[in-house]
């Protein structure tokens, strides 16, 4: 009974004192603390309380000094071997909490102690590292972004990176993303293929894909409008098993080009497919010297009015039971004049 006491009051001294050492953690959280208070603050605390310990949404003190843009700081967390790789409550690494700086070397450091796979991670959102740049209205983070090839790719987010900082509107940006195309992948998992007529084969998948995705009264007869001379066919694959995930129809009639159907399965959303699916036809219509490229969608499809604006479109007029009694449509064109 003796010793059970003696063990109880050492534990509860232990944890006392752990208490303790939290409390004087936290303080780093205080932005009005100076650094070498900070450091001074670190030095007097036992490594393993540093390393363990999370603050708020599960920060560490690592993913802390980096948002704060305090290189000081980190060098002193990598004294005391915390870890980089660490993530917080929402998946995000220090890396993410870099892009809160205008400050590339801050970035650099965390880089250098990061490992290739914590570079193409995504947080719960599916975000990667380039959305928060954008986020954080820094051109300096986005180029290093593009110029480190860090994650660029669309993911899952409902907003591709250019979408993202064109919904934004922060010009710079809009421009490192426009012009570094050849650094940008888009849907590393997904080929796109360009087809006057589809095999057998990928002509029943568009049809049943077709059933699968739009209502009864929505459906196309694809292989009646795939017949006709002035349609045009866009597929995306997967790379692995050359399985169609999505697909775009449109008709040339100079000087313009029609969309008539873009398409994504449901569980292959959200990466950046349809996007990708635009780009290459607003490329094949340049190519062909057309000076415009129109579609019609539902009003009530907001999201899919945000990815055609995102791409360039503007709205024109409302056509009224377009699709049916009570369901209009909205007009949107591009102009591809140079």
């Amino acid at each position: 009974q003796f010793l059970y006491f003696i063990g109880t009051i050492e534990n509860e001294i232990l944890q006392r004192d752990h208490n303790h050492r939290t409390s004087e953690l936290m303080s780093v959280f205080d932005p009005s603390c100076q650094t070498s208070e900070t450091i001074r603050d670190l030095d007097r605390l036992h490594p393993g309380i540093i390393q363990s310990f999370r603050g708020p949404n599960g920060c560490s003190i690592v993913h802390h000094f980096a948002a704060a843009g305090d290189l000081q700081l980190l060098q002193s967390c990598n004294d005391l071997n915390c870890e980089f790789a660490a993530v917080d409550d929402n998946h995000r690494n220090v890396l993410f909490y870099s892009m809160k700086q205008c400050d590339p070397l801050i970035s650099d450091y965390c880089l250098k102690h990061l490992q290739p796979a914590d570079l193409t991670l995504l947080d719960i959102h599916g975000c990667t590292c380039l959305h928060a740049a954008i986020a954080s209205d820094h051109p300096s983070q986005v180029e290093w972004c593009v110029s480190n090839n860090v994650h660029l790719v669309d993911a899952t987010f409902t907003y591709t990176p250019l979408q993202m900082a064109q919904k934004r509107g922060n010009q710079k940006i809009i421009n490192l993303l426009r012009f570094a195309p050849s650094k940008i992948k888009k849907s590393p998992d997904i080929n796109l293929e360009h087809k006057d007529k589809p095999t057998p084969e990928q002509l029943r998948r568009l049809v049943s894909l077709e059933k699968k995705i739009f209502p009864k009264n929505e459906v196309m007869d694809v292989q009646r409008e795939l017949s006709k001379r002035n349609t045009k066919l866009i597929i995306a694959k997967c790379s692995r098993d050359q399985h169609i995930v999505g697909y775009l129809l449109y008709t040339v009639t100079s000087p313009e080009a029609n969309i008539i159907k873009l398409a994504v399965e449901p569980a292959s959303r959200r990466q950046g497919i349809g996007y990708s699916l635009l780009e290459m036809v607003l490329e094949k219509i340049a190519a062909a010297r057309l000076t415009l490229c129109s579609l019609h969608v539902d009003v009530t499809r907001s999201e899919a009015r945000e990815l055609y604006r995102g791409i360039g479109f503007t709205e024109e007029e409302i056509i009224k039971n377009y699709y049916s009694e009570g369901r209009d449509a909205q007009r949107m064109i591009k102009s591809l004049k140079s």
